[in-house]
């Protein structure tokens, strides 16, 4: 059972660094959404989630996730605005009023995750809280191993690629 998991997990992995790397970053939903859902699946058997809690604290988490995307994207919405100002050669006046905005945006993220992660202990034991924090962790150290691992390999030439089994 175990190691169908493994493997099931491996399988999915893949597939979804290999849709991810075949878009642009600012472009994630296809790859980014399977990604996702694999994050979600991973996060049940991680915390061993019952039917009705998962339900509640992915809702909440779905919730959660669109207001920190929102407040991000006005955050790049801001930073195009810099550059644009950069090239224009804007006015102190201007940058600082940005620059204002800029770390509004990110104290409002801060808040946001803040007030998250207080109603999660409310869905959530303590045990599970703690494994939560190490799963999201460990998750994301292995999405960027792997695609610096995707990255590394499509920098080496084609006679140096160890060849793929039939």
């Amino acid at each position: 059972m175990k190691k169908t998991t493994s493997i099931i997990f491996i399988l999915f992995f893949f597939t979804a660094m290999n849709i991810v790397f075949s878009q642009e970053i600012d472009n994630f939903p296809p790859g980014g959404e399977r990604l996702h859902q694999f994050r979600k699946l991973k996060l049940i058997e991680s915390l061993d989630l019952k039917e009705e809690q998962a339900l509640r604290f992915f809702s909440k988490l779905n919730e959660h996730e669109k207001k920190v995307q929102s407040i991000q994207k006005h955050k790049n919405e801001i930073l195009d605005t810099l550059e644009i100002l950069i090239n224009a050669d804007g006015s102190e006046k201007s940058f600082e009023r940005l620059f204002d905005e800029l770390f509004e945006g990110e104290s409002q993220i801060l808040s946001e995750r803040k007030a998250f992660r207080n109603e999660a202990r409310t869905l959530l034991s303590p045990q599970q809280v703690a494994k939560w924090y190490v799963f999201e962790r460990n998750f994301m150290r292995e999405v960027r191993g792997t695609m610096e691992d995707r990255f590394q390999e499509k920098e080496r030439p084609m006679h140096d690629r160890p060849r793929r089994r039939k």
